[in-house]
């Protein structure tokens, strides 16, 4: 029977550090795919697309209903901001509605279009001229990023991050000692999501300036932005600290309830 375990092989501190490491690139490369998964998923990104679009024809957060009557009145009470797309009308009934859901009503059938179907099938759509679809692919190249195959193609990259760093975070598990198995890893994830969970609260919560908004983007860009961002990095900081405070917890009690060594016994 042995009385003492057997000694840490000095070599694992060298593996706990290479895994941290490379943890820490890996799982920041994770985050971020999965934050750009999340923002180009079909419930989320023909509406970016759309504020996005909207962002270069409607300027400030609130609408001149006065100039936009006018507007109107010179276009006989129908404004077809597409001529191509005659379907899309802005009207008198419109004026009351903000600036982003103008650029919503008005843009989102084009970018579920291009999100479903791609850039060159919605420009046979709606380009009546060979002339209309070049100029149509070219300037919606942007949006090639809100499509489902781009979609699924970060979503295919983030697994395969993901998986990496899930192999990782079990070599700093592995490789580590005691509490510390809990503590390293609980950093190290704290570490790497920390700034993107307060970015993300930012953009959900932007300081009001003039118009609103956070600089020259609109509120309901910058939360559709931020929530993407929130559901890929808010979910690993509270595990990292949740591992921390555990790791605390357990170091305390340890230390608390140690075993006392035995004095050894007198010689008669």
């Amino acid at each position: 029977m042995k009385l003492f375990p057997n000694p840490r092989p000095y070599w694992h501190v060298d593996a706990k550090w290479v895994c941290g490491i490379l943890l820490v690139f890996t799982l920041a490369a994770t985050l971020i795919l999965f934050s750009l998964v999340k923002l180009t998923d079909k419930d989320r990104a023909p509406t970016v697309g759309a504020l996005i679009i909207g962002m270069g024809f409607i300027r400030g957060n609130t609408v001149d209903t006065e100039e936009a009557r006018e507007a109107l009145a010179e276009a006989g009470g129908v404004i077809q901001p597409i001529p191509n797309v005659p379907s899309i009308k802005i009207t008198e009934a419109d004026l009351s509605l903000s600036p982003a859901e103008i650029s919503i009503k008005v843009f989102k059938p084009i970018t579920e279009s291009i999100y479903n179907n791609g850039i060159e099938a919605t420009a046979d759509k709606f380009g009546a001229t060979p002339e209309q679809k070049e100029k149509f692919v070219k300037d919606a190249a942007l949006l090639n990023i809100f499509t489902k195959d781009t979609h699924q193609a970060l979503n295919k990259f983030f697994r395969i991050f993901a998986v990496i760093s899930l192999l990782l975070a079990l070599g700093v598990i592995y490789f580590s000692a005691r509490w510390g198995r809990l503590s390293n890893l609980g950093t190290l994830l704290l570490l790497v999501s920390l700034p993107g969970t307060l970015i993300a609260l930012l953009l959900k919560s932007p300081p009001k300036d003039g118009d609103g908004g956070l600089g020259s983007l609109s509120p309901e860009l910058t939360t559709q932005i931020g929530q993407a961002i929130s559901g890929a990095y808010t979910k690993v900081t509270l595990l990292g600290a949740a591992l921390l405070a555990v790791a605390l917890i357990g170091r305390i009690f340890s230390s608390i309830h140690k075993p006392k060594a035995k004095p050894a016994a007198k010689r008669a």
